[in-house]
């Protein structure tokens, strides 16, 4: 969404045909029956806890016996020449990046969250894309979520269209790899009319999401009282405790900071997007603290916006000389969204801005004391694949 806008495209491309179809996103391999109808059976005899952990070890095992063939397949979607000049996995370096955020945010806070937004494809192993078997399990452990935009509405980033059915069973396929390992879901549908609302919220029940119907792509305010949820009375302490959210990622309709905070503080909802500045000013540990407790006095979760895949020249890490001489990681500017560019995430000038040091843009997180993080732009590694074929 990069901060306020939708990147749906990667959840919702066509399904890859070929080797793709051998390995599906979401652990019920298409081509081997068997696995199948074992997975039909466990779920119909209800024998959860052992068919779980049964079920989890046979499919790890099976990606791990496909990534050979996966990743000696995937050169030419990548962008790897498998003589060694210049490999370039873009898939395998957003693994990386993702793998590493969430080790060094753990050292420092073991129940700190990773909920990812975009990059879906990264759930499925096939050689067409590239993405390997050895991928997908390592993003399972790094990811303790994920979100998708425009499940059902708000298609092709038009509000209020209706998502395709056939764009729907896709994003389900390739979402039920981690459906099956227990990760929760989240649905940012982006509608016009209540009724609308309504249908995608009736829907992603069905589906197994957690919805959050928007009135306002730009993300930039709080829904009136009538369009709120009921308080959970519950605490939440992790994802698959959420029942409802809000992502309020621009701010700047608020008069002031007070103000802002003090209308957070007052919604209903288990989980808070937000983001980790008002103005120029990181959110203290004490602002962030109060924001996990609901009007109830019951817990809920805050997490702090961050997009890993493009660098945006509002934060205070851009310096403006970068305008005329960009450093080595800059790609360039992505022309539909003023102010965002692309950046190579795999080089280390990136990752030093991300993640390290106190002025880190995950360490501010960490030490205001946010939950989690909500991981925007995944899915920059398709433009290099794409720019690189």
């Amino acid at each position: 969404m990069e901060r306020n806008c939708a990147y749906a495209s990667a959840y919702l491309s066509p399904p890859l045909e070929g080797l793709g179809t051998a390995v599906g996103g979401g652990g019920v391999i298409s081509e081997m029956g068997n696995y199948k109808k074992f997975s039909f059976a466990v779920a119909s005899i209800k024998l959860a806890s052992i068919a779980k952990m049964m079920m989890r070890n046979i499919f790890f095992a099976l990606l791990l016996t496909l990534s050979f063939c996966s990743t000696a397949c995937a050169g030419a979607q990548n962008g790897v020449n498998m003589k060694g000049d210049k490999p370039m996995a873009y898939d395998t370096l957003m693994v990386d990046l993702i793998s590493e955020l969430k080790s060094y945010a753990v050292r420092q806070n073991p129940r700190f969250f990773l909920l990812g937004n975009g990059g879906a494809p990264l759930f499925h192993a096939d050689a067409y894309s590239g993405n390997t078997a050895e991928n997908v399990a390592r993003l399972m452990d790094a990811l303790d979520g994920e979100l998708v935009e425009s499940v059902y509405y708000g298609w092709d980033m038009n509000d209020g269209d209706e998502t395709p059915d056939d764009e729907r069973a896709y994003v389900k396929e390739v979402l039920e790899l981690p459906r099956l390992y227990g990760k929760p879901l989240f649905a940012l549908d982006y509608v016009k009319t209540k009724s609308q609302a309504k249908d995608a919220y009736k829907k992603a029940k069905l589906d197994g999401f957690v919805m959050s119907a928007s009135f306002a792509r730009e993300l930039d305010e709080i829904p009136d009282k009538a369009h709120r949820p009921a308080m959970n009375e519950k605490d939440i302490e992790k994802l698959a405790d959420v029942s409802t959210y809000l992502v309020l990622l621009n701010p700047g309709k608020f008069e002031s900071r007070e103000a802002y905070v003090d209308a957070l503080a007052a919604t209903p909802y288990d989980l808070l997007i937000i983001d980790l500045y008002f103005g120029d000013t990181p959110l203290t540990n004490g602002e962030v603290e109060r924001l996990k407790r609901k009007p109830n006095g019951k817990r809920r979760l805050v997490a702090a916006y961050m997009s890993i895949g493009e660098a945006e020249d509002y934060r205070p890490y851009f310096q403006p000389a970068w305008h005329k001489n960009p450093p080595s990681f800059i790609e360039e500017r992505n022309k539909d969204w003023e102010g965002n560019m692309k950046v190579r995430y795999w080089q280390k000038e990136w990752h030093d801005i991300l993640l390290g040091s106190s002025g880190a843009y995950l360490d501010k997180i960490l030490a205001a004391g946010f939950d989690g993080s909500f991981l925007d732009v995944i899915d920059a590694y398709e433009y290099f694949q794409n720019k690189n074929k």
